[in-house]
């Protein structure tokens, strides 16, 4: 099953060409800044929520050396959470 993920970030920077192309490329996801902090917002796959985020945790380590997964943020919500509410 297929899994969204906001996660806030150190290591890495929206203002790096670099880090922002290795997140599109290699995970299709995206890396943006909002009110001082890096949010790395990616999709990963597996038998569950938590599966899926280690999955994404060891491919992000290994892409991306110097990123720190801060947390979650379960404060920002899409529209699927939004018309599930």
């Amino acid at each position: 099953m297929d899994y969204e993920f906001l996660f806030i970030v150190e290591g890495v920077s929206a203002e790096s060409d670099l880090d922002v192309g290795v997140v599109f490329d290699e995970f299709d996801g995206l890396l943006a800044s909002h009110r001082g902090r890096q949010l790395l917002t990616v999709a990963g796959d597996g038998a569950s929520t938590v599966d899926a985020a280690h999955r994404l945790c060891v491919r992000l380590r290994r892409a991306l050396p110097d990123v720190r997964l801060v947390r979650l943020d379960p404060d920002l919500v899409g529209v699927t959470d939004i018309s599930e509410r």
